[in-house]
């Protein structure tokens, strides 16, 4: 994982559910969507996007962050925003100026095939689907979709943001649960408009079986080595961390088995 540091001041605090992201602007000359939350979710993050990209699946480009104390304006300062927590590593996504959320977008398709068509990922959404069941993704659901559409010379792509809630809320430590058929992203209103049409519930299926397992061998060989790239300021226990997740999500076999019955059931749940 890459590493820049800011160059001038925050130009944006969002104001979201958990998080208050900032917009800073760092020395590769781009704009960046800063998190600087506790560790564990920082580390979340930073696995869940490297995870996505072993999956191919579209996510914004991760860095490290360094925000200068010089770069926090007293007029953010508050008690979310404290220059203290400034004092470790930020989690960055580079920011996507013209992607939109799924949310909006979605008032567009809802009457417009034309608008539909361009979408260039339809089985990413799927996929992302399937990823979040696997690694317990309380952050991502109807109710908050954390999903963009991200425009591309192919259409637009479905991207995967905001994940620190992984592990049923960084519940690793006691043992995972899987998530409900209503806290998938699968149970929301977009789910059977946009595949409706397109796929057969079958062909979606054999799809997302064939691939299941070659994504999680891909994170089997690579998690010891994301796991250690991690800033050691985060404070985490990078030997103990693999091994936990290796041994709950990916070497687990009832784990990887019923993440995919429950993910074949919430599908046909939510377009039948």
């Amino acid at each position: 994982m890459g590493s820049h540091n800011s160059i001038e001041e925050i130009k944006k605090v969002f104001t979201t559910n958990g998080s208050k992201p900032v917009l800073i602007l760092c020395d590769d000359y781009n704009d960046w969507i800063c998190k600087y939350d506790k560790s564990n979710k920082l580390f979340n993050e930073y696995l869940a996007s490297s995870f996505l990209k072993l999956w191919d699946i579209p996510t914004p480009i991760f860095s490290i962050v360094n925000i200068l104390q010089e770069h926090i304006p007293i007029k953010y300062h508050d008690n979310r925003i404290h220059p203290n927590l400034f004092k470790k590593p930020c989690f960055g996504s580079q920011h996507l100026p013209f992607a939109q959320d799924i949310t909006d977008f979605f008032k567009v398709i809802v009457q417009n095939n034309y608008e539909r068509g361009k979408i260039a990922n339809i089985n990413g959404f799927l996929k992302i689907a399937l990823f979040d069941i696997w690694i317990a993704n309380e952050d991502r659901n109807s109710n908050n979709p954390n999903l963009l559409l991200n425009p591309t010379p192919n259409g637009y792509e479905f991207t995967a943001i905001d994940h620190s809630d992984i592990f049923n809320c960084n519940n690793l430590q006691n043992g995972l649960s899987q998530l409900t058929f209503e806290d998938s992203i699968l149970y929301a209103d977009f789910t059977k408009i946009m595949t409706g049409n397109q796929y057969t519930t079958a062909d979606i299926i054999n799809d997302m079986e064939k691939e299941y397992y070659l994504c999680i061998e891909k994170c089997r060989n690579n998690v010891e080595k994301i796991v250690k790239s991690t800033p050691p300021e985060w404070g985490l226990n990078t030997q103990e961390e693999a091994l936990l997740i290796k041994n709950s999500i990916i070497e687990n076999d009832k784990w990887l088995k019923d993440s995919l019955a429950n993910f074949k059931q919430y599908l046909v749940q939510s377009i039948s």
